[in-house]
């Protein structure tokens, strides 16, 4: 339960702190509209954090991928469904 947590917050620290930081070194106020090239750059840039996030956040809380599992079709869902019993116990 505590590395669900611990992921859960790695997962959003790794997303929120460098959007933050991208604002705030770059002095552009979030609220006000911005040139379309730093919107651009932006949303790439909180595409890949998030991304980022989400994958070691899944990896400090010990869960399993659930692309492991849409992936898994050698044993039709097998080890997914053995892994998430495990999860609920």
């Amino acid at each position: 339960m505590l590395r669900a947590i611990a992921g859960i917050v790695v997962g959003y620290l790794i997303f929120a702190v460098p959007s933050f930081l991208v604002f705030r070194l770059t002095h552009v106020d979030p609220h006000v509209p911005a040139s379309p090239a730093f919107e651009a750059i932006a949303v790439v840039y909180g595409i890949v954090f998030a991304l980022l996030g989400g994958y070691l956040g899944t990896a400090v809380s010990g869960k399993q991928n659930a692309l492991d599992c849409i992936h898994d079709r050698s044993n039709h869902g097998r080890r997914c469904d053995r892994l998430n019993d495990r999860d609920r116990n």
